[in-house]
């Protein structure tokens, strides 16, 4: 009767825990994604790991932002970097939408280059507080996706800055750095031939 009863109780609660992962599961709206994909669709980026460039253009430029430190923005010796470019292109019957291009750089004269491009970078110098007449930036959304050993990452995005010209916002310290014109270049020729 004793064995009946300990079957019983273990039962009911395996039952219990099962229903009570279902809720969660269902709850949290994982339907098969990795809790980094969870995080990414959540905040625009993902903070963990970023083994593939997320679908959309990201929105990591929300929220306050500091200026960096000048040469200190990225670790040197990343052994890859990721390289997410969304493109507006218009589509036919689909109307302007943007165009995921990926690029994975593993050569290493290009991560020097890229390091040493990131790592020049003067840091955002935040303009006091009032009313602007600022230029219409071109559209441009790169996110730089750095791998290192022990995999430890650091994401940049680089887009339109404020009131004008293109900023580098290191996603992980949300550290913010003019972005130049040799960091444009160097990207682009970069997301054109990859390595």
């Amino acid at each position: 009767m004793r064995l009946f009863k300990a079957l019983t109780f273990i039962l009911v609660v395996v039952v219990l825990v099962g229903v009570v992962v279902l809720i969660v599961v269902e709850i949290a709206d994982y339907h098969g994604r990795t809790p980094t994909e969870k995080l990414a669709s959540k905040h625009g980026y993902a903070l963990t790991s970023l083994s593939r460039c997320p679908k959309d253009p990201l929105r990591g430029r929300e929220g306050e932002h500091h200026p960096g430190t000048a040469g200190d923005m990225v670790p040197h010796g990343p052994t890859s970097a990721l390289l997410c470019d969304w493109s507006q292109a218009f589509i036919r019957g689909e109307g302007s939408r943007f165009v995921l291009g990926e690029r994975i750089v593993k050569r290493g004269a290009d991560l020097i280059k890229l390091v040493g491009a990131l790592n020049s970078l003067p840091p955002a110098t935040p303009l006091p507080p009032g009313e602007y007449a600022c230029p219409e930036a071109e559209p441009y959304d790169v996110l730089v996706g750095l791998r290192y050993g022990g995999s430890s990452e650091v994401h940049v995005e680089v887009g339109p800055g404020f009131c004008g010209g293109y900023s580098a916002l290191n996603l992980q310290d949300k550290t913010e750095y003019v972005a130049t014109t040799r960091l444009i270049r160097l990207l682009d020729g970069l997301l054109r031939t990859g390595s």
